[in-house]
């Protein structure tokens, strides 16, 4: 197979490029309460970030600015949204960790459940401060 043969393309998928209304993800998460509300009024003022919806501030000639902050709203949207995946999985880690207690009852626990914990934790903290 040469180079040029995989440069060509027959069929491409993309999301689509004009948005009348808020994508279901994003609906979900406001419905749910994942996301503050300012963030959706962010992105409902954005006009769900679709194409020639720029506002004139961010406008460029080349349009890389809009595209970009997209991306990283999209960031900070996921960021939320694993919060709280993130907090149920170190509450079960934190009761599955050893304590000496637990030794002393002769309860069971995980021996790698503080490992686990931690590295949610770390997890964590990188997406609260791609929020900020």
């Amino acid at each position: 197979m040469k180079l040029k043969d995989c440069l060509e393309a027959d069929l491409t998928i993309s999301a689509p490029l004009l948005r009348k209304g808020p994508s279901e993800s994003w609906k979900s998460a406001y419905k749910k309460g994942f996301i503050p509300e300012s963030l959706y009024k962010f992105y409902v003022a954005a006009d769900y970030f679709s194409l020639g919806k720029c506002p004139k501030f961010l406008n460029d000639n080349q349009n890389i600015l809009f595209p970009h902050l997209e991306a990283a709203i999209e960031i900070v949207k996921s960021s939320f949204e694993d919060y709280y995946e993130l907090i149920d999985l170190m509450r079960e880690y934190d009761k599955d960790s050893y304590t000496p207690i637990k030794e002393m009852k002769g309860e069971a626990f995980d021996k790698n459940a503080t490992k686990l914990f931690n590295r949610c934790f770390q997890i964590l903290m990188i997406n609260m401060y791609s929020i900020f």
